[in-house]
């Protein structure tokens, strides 16, 4: 039986300069790869999606940003973009707390996000032991962790909740408010200012849910364009 956990990094290595300049802002993270640099460097690239403030406002903040080497746009939609973002080069002792340390204590990282409060996630470790090792490794390297919440996922079938308890609470509210009704009998504002949140931040929940349980119970071929609703 594994554990299911959510835990937040709340002064993760990168990006600060740009949340800071840009505090609206908000990632979901698509991929993430790292190659080696010269001697023992690793330098990371991120595909994420960014939302939450004006294009530009946010490319300049990119641009001034000590942790970033370089990047660059590659989608963009009427309120969200893809970017490719490359990381300046770290040593060893450098490394980002969660690639490869995830890997190193086969945890898996199910859902990543990033805000101005932190860098959040929801993992799964094949046993407790496992999930300590790794927060005790993320400890080592000197980030703060915030665990805030631990599930066991026994995989017994359709009956564990594949959701988070976040993307549980946004999507009931969103339901219970009329959202999903025609027309829409409220919007995201307002059902973030009544969650206690940013807008952003509630559309990610949201966002997430409805992805998490389309890829749990629909066939591929039927979800295409299914979460544009909530672009």
């Amino acid at each position: 039986m594994s554990d299911l956990a959510e835990l937040t990094l709340t002064d993760p290595i990168f990006f600060g300069p740009t949340f800071e300049a840009v505090p609206g802002l908000a990632f979901d993270f698509e991929d993430v790869h790292y190659v080696q640099a010269e001697g023992d460097a690793t330098q990371y690239a991120f595909f994420l999606w960014a939302t939450g403030c004006e294009t530009g406002a946010f490319e300049a903040a990119l641009t001034d940003d000590a942790t970033v080497d370089s990047w660059a746009q590659l989608v963009e939609f009427d309120d969200r973009a893809l970017y490719r973002v490359w990381t300046h080069e770290l040593s060893e002792s450098e490394a980002p707390l969660v690639y490869p340390l995830s890997r190193r204590h086969d945890v898996t990282v199910l859902d990543t996000h990033r805000d101005a409060s932190g860098f959040h996630l929801r993992i799964r470790a094949p046993t407790r032991e496992a999930l300590k090792a790794f927060q005790s490794a993320l400890t080592a390297r000197g980030a703060t962790v915030e665990i805030s919440r631990i599930t066991a996922d026994d995989q017994s079938g359709s009956g564990a909740c594949p959701l988070t308890e976040k993307q549980s609470e946004a999507l009931a509210l969103a339901y219970e408010q009329g959202y999903f009704a025609t027309p829409k009998e409220v919007t995201l504002s307002e059902l973030a200012a009544e969650f206690g949140t940013t807008r952003q931040t509630l559309s990610h929940h949201v966002r997430s849910a409805v992805e998490t349980l389309v890829a749990r119970n629909v066939e591929p071929s039927a979800s295409t364009s299914v979460t544009e609703e909530f672009a």
